[in-house]
């Protein structure tokens, strides 16, 4: 009988994020982040071209969401309770991780990559010329 009830209370309701080493994460997290943000704007300061400022504030806003969301889905943790948080905290970290990889397809999409980068200078070299050597 002692049996059944010695291990009947095992499981833990306390966050990943709530842990010291959690905290650890998050503030390193928040520190990347800050550094992420400080140089986006110094390049964007630096930047004359009106499309590629643009990019700039796209990419910078879409890509500084990514980096929010694990300090972010840590707090929604702290608001739902356990058996709802999961579902929560995945939903949100799974939608900014889409947003990210969906601005990083856009930004990269060929069409678009003459606009934001420079590659009007890029200079192709044939492998198997012998000549250049």
């Amino acid at each position: 009988i002692w049996g059944e009830y010695a291990t009947s209370n095992l499981a833990t309701t306390v966050y990943v994020y709530d842990t010291v080493p959690g905290v650890v994460l998050i503030t390193v997290d928040l520190f990347w982040f800050g550094y992420y943000f400080m140089s986006l704007r110094q390049s964007f300061k630096g930047e004359t071209k009106p499309e590629k400022r643009r990019f700039y504030l796209f990419a910078g806003s879409m890509f500084g969401v990514w980096f929010i969301a694990l300090p972010f889905a840590a707090f929604l943790a702290t608001i739902f309770d356990p058996w709802v948080r999961f579902k929560a905290v995945y939903t949100v970290t799974d939608l900014c991780h889409f947003g990210f990889l969906a601005s990083l397809i856009w930004a990269l999409w060929p069409s678009n990559v003459s606009t934001f980068f420079s590659m009007e200078h890029t200079e192709l070299v044939d492998m198997d010329d012998d000549d250049g050597l």
